[in-house]
């Protein structure tokens, strides 16, 4: 995909730093393909209950089963999406998760518990949600990096009756007008 013909590429990776001595630099990657996950963990679905006098069935998204099948989904995929990001840091390794197999991947925030504090492991899940929804921060970041307009199209942008024009359109330079913006008419010659 493109963008002002720019390739659009993958959100840079969260740095994380968590203080210790010496201290361990952690990066998080935006997870962009969420296929493994979904093959591996579908989600849940509703059960359906048919009404037999009417005849008419409906699912019903309030089964107190499906409610808690659906939590434990969503707690399957923050705890897949963290290892999973956290695998742009090569040198750290989940020595109990299993990728392919869902019932490790709550030992992903078994084992940042055994080596982290409390504190340390919010920081690191911060940094993952950040890579993966990034915050206020990284898009000032990124617009920092990326001009708003390409430089040829600079040229035409229209101005504000607040600016202050270079010309007249004639010629003349406009520092010769006294003009107010709030006034119709311009006062002096042209």
């Amino acid at each position: 995909m493109r963008f002002n013909n720019e390739t659009i590429s993958k959100p840079k990776p969260t740095k994380i730093v968590v203080y210790r001595d010496p201290p361990l630099i952690l990066w998080a990657d935006a997870v962009l393909d969420y296929s493994e996950f979904e093959e591996l963990a579908p989600e849940p679905r509703p059960p359906i209950t048919k009404n037999i006098k009417t005849g008419i069935t409906r699912t019903n998204v309030t089964d107190s089963v499906y409610v808690k099948r659906v939590e434990e989904h969503n707690k399957l995929r923050v705890n897949w999406l963290v290892f999973t990001s956290l695998q742009a840091t090569p040198e750290l390794v989940f020595e109990t998760v299993d990728s392919r197999d869902p019932t490790t991947w709550d030992n992903a925030q078994i084992e940042l518990a055994e080596c982290f504090t409390p504190y340390e492991v919010g920081e690191i899940v911060s940094g993952v949600m950040d890579a993966n929804a990034p915050s206020k921060e990284s898009y000032e970041e990124a617009l920092a990096n990326f001009p708003a307009t390409p430089p040829e199209e600079e040229e035409d942008q229209p101005i504000s009756l607040m600016d202050e024009p270079k010309n007249t359109g004639i010629g003349d330079p406009v520092s010769d007008l006294e003009f107010d913006p709030m006034d119709s008419q311009p006062h002096g010659t042209i």
